[in-house]
């Protein structure tokens, strides 16, 4: 959406940059960092997330990796009340652990 926006806003201005960049300056960042303010956790990591919310909701969380013989990637599987939500692969633990919380 903010894409189409701001090349809406680039095409009014017959792609001139800094027209362009006045335009979407003026109007399109102050609402994007309206959104930003109401969406505080929006930048929080999200296994920290993940925690949190299973924390605050009681439910029993865990996080079951694996990884395969044949290649450098892991797994990361994001287990609740022993249903698996996500299940996501990375080029390392960490990553694969980032990705399937992103995702659950």
């Amino acid at each position: 959406l903010v894409e189409s926006i701001a090349g809406a806003v680039m095409i009014d201005a017959g792609f001139d940059m800094q027209e362009g960049m006045r335009v979407i300056t003026k109007v399109l960042l102050p609402e994007l960092l309206r959104v930003a303010e109401a969406a505080p956790d929006a930048n929080k990591n999200p296994v920290a997330l993940v925690h949190e919310l299973c924390a605050k909701l009681k439910l029993d969380l865990k996080l079951n990796f694996s990884s395969s013989s044949s290649s450098s990637s892991s797994n990361c599987k994001v287990v609740v009340d022993g249903m698996v939500v996500a299940s996501r692969q990375g080029s390392s633990r960490k990553a694969a652990q980032r990705s399937a919380c992103l995702a659950a």
